[in-house]
């Protein structure tokens, strides 16, 4: 019987590793975008204030 738990075990750590890891990549992507999105509406803020239209 623990020949049985072991590998039930191990399947266990295995199926959670690869789901931790899958959601990790998950999480460094939205970070990416969070990131990328940051920078976008920097430079828009810094084009405005450069080149302001005639109504500011």
């Amino acid at each position: 019987m623990s020949g049985y738990n072991l590998k039930v075990e191990q399947l266990l750590q295995d199926y959670i590793t690869e789901n931790l890891h899958e959601f990790q990549k998950e999480i460094e992507h939205e970070i990416k975008l969070i990131t990328y999105n940051y920078q976008i509406e920097a430079i828009k803020q810094e084009f405005h204030r450069q080149n302001p239209t005639e109504y500011q």
